[in-house]
């Protein structure tokens, strides 16, 4: 949860990195809270799925841009589907990059 936090405090920023579970933490969350509203939404006919995507689209887009500069490519990289998803899965960089420090030794 934790990493969640983290990601909401920072929810435009795009300066820094982010590690690896703080990404999928964030998208896991994204995902299952999508998915309680989803079917809320389906039992009261209430329209809360598109109230939450306002809000939390802004972190998930930013949160992906900083995984993308964990492992030293640009942010907008988190855009192309295919090799997007292959480099969220990877390690970041050891080391400081051009994006920052490494967020594990921070």
């Amino acid at each position: 949860m934790n990493y969640v936090v983290e990601t909401l405090k920072k929810y435009v920023s795009i300066k820094g990195r982010a590690r690896r579970k703080e990404y999928w933490y964030f998208i896991l969350f994204y995902v299952i809270v999508s998915f309680i509203l989803s079917f809320i939404s389906g039992l009261t006919g209430l329209t809360i799925l598109q109230f939450l995507t306002l809000i939390l689209l802004p972190p998930a887009i930013t949160v992906g841009g900083r995984r993308m500069q964990d492992v030293g490519k640009p942010w907008w990289y988190s855009f192309i589907p295919i090799y997007g998803f292959i480099l969220a899965i990877k390690e970041g960089d050891k080391s400081t990059n051009e994006y920052g420090p490494d967020p594990k030794k921070s």
